[in-house]
């Protein structure tokens, strides 16, 4: 890989609440090259969102990075001040929420707000701000994209409203495209519209993308390598085609399993839900974060956190036993099917390989 665009190390995130703080995101490193596309994935509330929006600083008030080290282009964004990191938002770093409605100002034209952009960052004049526009709309293949220009944010459907917050995004060629689960309001055709585009853009740019979502599927299909976080850490991270080939942390091969298997028959295949829930981030239990929803969990997982380690397939994952887990030969357990649970400790023989 080049020399990333986006370097982040042992990133700790909190949140002062009353009576103290809270670590919402702790020791997450990961790098983005150009041109690449990185994934993160998760439960809701394992902290994908708030990991990127520390990058942009978006933390709110109370919000801050607490420790660890955020590198963009070489520089380092963590200490800058509001007024550098201004600069940089919607220029170099580029940002596409899950909900475009959200994301665009009600009562101005569309014009009006992607001239802005040009117009605040690059000094053009509105004539020339406005050719820009009018290409790059064409570019994500908007049909009528002059009439699109004098609408409102709510006379566009929701696919178009995406479409227009791709193309603000990608006005001033950034270097770094984060994108929030942009995909989730959409319905599946414009979904599959919209990934083709982000495809497309992304050979034409050669922008550097950190790609956030839910849905395994997407990922696969945009995505060069994964991160899987849960419960505010990094659990594995590896290339995408090892991630679904060879998932290596218990929580990885948990997701894959509650994802649908395309030809599979709905009357002789099931799905299996990971029991539990993700814990709050001021109720992490000790040890492993994922032991008290892990079926392989030992009890050094329930005293001793594991570290993230490379393995020899060059997956890093943070569990102690990933090598000898056998996910071929996982057994649905009682809170999901009817089979019996088995549950490895150290003297019983575990479901291992």
């Amino acid at each position: 890989m080049t020399k990333p665009v986006l370097k982040v190390q042992d990133l700790a995130v909190a949140y002062k609440v009353r009576g103290g703080e809270i670590e919402a995101v702790q020791n997450v490193s990961f790098e983005i090259g150009r041109g690449e596309s990185y994934g993160i994935v998760g439960e809701s509330g394992c902290g994908k969102s708030t990991m990127a929006w520390a990058v942009l600083n978006f933390l709110g008030a109370n919000g801050y990075v607490k420790r660890g080290q955020i590198f963009f282009q070489g520089q380092n964004l963590v200490g800058k001040s509001s007024e550098e990191l201004r600069q940089l938002r919607g220029d170099q770093i580029a940002m596409v929420y899950q909900d475009p409605m959200q994301a665009l100002n009600p009562s101005m034209r569309l014009g009006d707000q992607l001239t802005e952009v040009l117009m605040v960052h690059r000094g053009m004049g509105k004539e020339a701000a406005t050719r820009r526009c009018l290409e790059m709309l064409e570019k994500v293949h908007m049909p009528d994209a002059a009439e699109v220009m004098r609408r409102y944010p709510h006379q566009i459907s929701g696919g178009q409203q995406q479409r227009v917050v791709i193309a603000m995004a990608l006005l001033n060629n950034p270097a770094l495209l984060i994108m929030d689960e942009p995909t989730t309001a959409l319905d599946v055709t414009v979904e599959a519209a919209v990934l083709d585009l982000i495809a497309e853009l992304r050979r034409e740019f050669d922008t550097a993308i950190l790609f956030i979502s839910h849905n395994l599927g997407v990922v696969a299909r945009v995505c060069d390598r994964v991160g899987v976080m849960y419960a505010g850490e990094m659990v594995e991270r590896a290339a995408v085609h090892e991630i679904f080939a060879h998932p290596q942390h218990p929580y990885t091969q948990g997701l894959m399993r509650c994802v649908p298997r395309l030809g599979a028959d709905k009357g002789s295949s099931q799905l299996h839900p990971i029991p539990g829930r993700v814990p709050p981030p001021d109720a992490r239990p000790s040890g492993c974060i994922y032991a008290p929803r892990c079926d392989y969990a030992r009890p050094k997982c329930r005293t001793e956190r594991p570290l993230l380690r490379q393995l020899a397939s060059g997956t890093v994952v943070r569990c102690h036993f990933a090598e000898e887990i056998d996910p071929s030969q996982w057994v649905p357990t009682d809170d999901i099917l009817v089979a019996p649970r088995a549950v490895a400790t150290e003297t019983a023989e575990p479901i291992l390989c």
